[in-house]
């Protein structure tokens, strides 16, 4: 079994490690912010869970991006290659939205950390963490999911 099969595996099974830690997060967050709740260790948990999937899945996606035959194709002759749409999106695209998702969280936990006020811990987080993961549905190959159920 290839190593980028192995790779292409654990990466699509992270996926939703990272999407349900940032459901959490973002649903967390939202209620303590909206609500005007005390700073609680479940809300700084669940950002940090978030961010450390997050790290998780770029490093295995940087793996994965080394090694894949799709993408030392396409940077054999990347200007040819810009016209398939499918190249494009896991060679650019793919990658370009999942580190912007990545450092939007990782700055919202920052910013949050540094917060005086429980209320600012709480928007920085919120408002930080659904950016990011916005990027991240914008960044997640769904054709490829759909291609799989049928």
């Amino acid at each position: 079994m290839p190593l980028s099969y192995i790779l292409l595996q654990a990466h699509s099974g992270v996926r939703w490690l990272v999407l349900a830690a940032g459901l959490v997060s973002v649903s967390l967050t939202f209620i303590g912010w909206k609500y005007t709740r005390p700073w609680t260790r479940a809300a700084k948990i669940a950002g940090t869970s978030y961010v450390g999937f997050l790290d998780l899945q770029l490093l295995l996606g940087i793996l994965l991006y080394a090694i894949d035959p799709l993408t030392r194709a396409f940077w054999q002759a990347p200007g040819e290659h810009m016209k398939d749409g499918n190249m494009r999106f896991f060679a650019i695209e793919h990658v370009t939205f999942m580190v912007l998702a990545v450092a939007l969280a990782h700055v919202g936990s920052v910013l949050a950390r540094k917060a005086t006020t429980d209320e600012a811990k709480y928007s920085r987080l919120f408002f930080f963490h659904v950016g990011s993961f916005l990027l991240l549905l914008a960044g997640i190959p769904w054709h490829r999911l759909a291609a799989a159920a049928q």
